[in-house]
């Protein structure tokens, strides 16, 4: 709900001559870089402690809400069912998780080195 809102207060509007609220009563453009699509591929950084040096370090995850109260992110584990939280993460916003295929798409790496 929280970012239905946050949207709907940077959308223009024809009450306010094609501005959004936020240009209304800031006077600039809102800011609407760091905006990601929801249910997007996501790689967040494992924190989990002992990796061995040469261990993966990434975790394949899908970007389901913002965080509320902070600048992290919610992740979806399909293939473990649990959900993370972090701001280390890097978003691929082209791909989707296929949920049909959920245990072979994990054994597919996104780079191979042939």
């Amino acid at each position: 709900m929280h970012t239905a809102v946050y949207l709907l207060n940077r959308a223009p509007t024809a009450a306010l001559d094609r501005k959004t609220p936020y240009q209304a009563l800031y006077g600039k453009k809102p800011p609407v870089y760091f905006l990601k699509v929801f249910g997007c591929i996501a790689y967040i950084k494992r924190l989990r402690p002992h990796l061995a040096k040469l261990d993966d370090h990434g975790q394949k995850v899908v970007f389901i809400v913002y965080q509320s109260g902070s600048k992290a992110y919610r992740f979806y584990d399909p293939t473990t069912e649990r959900v993370h939280v972090s701001r280390d993460a890097i978003f691929d916003e082209s791909a989707r998780w296929e949920w049909a295929d959920a245990s072979t798409d994990l054994e597919q790496e996104p780079f191979t080195v042939e």
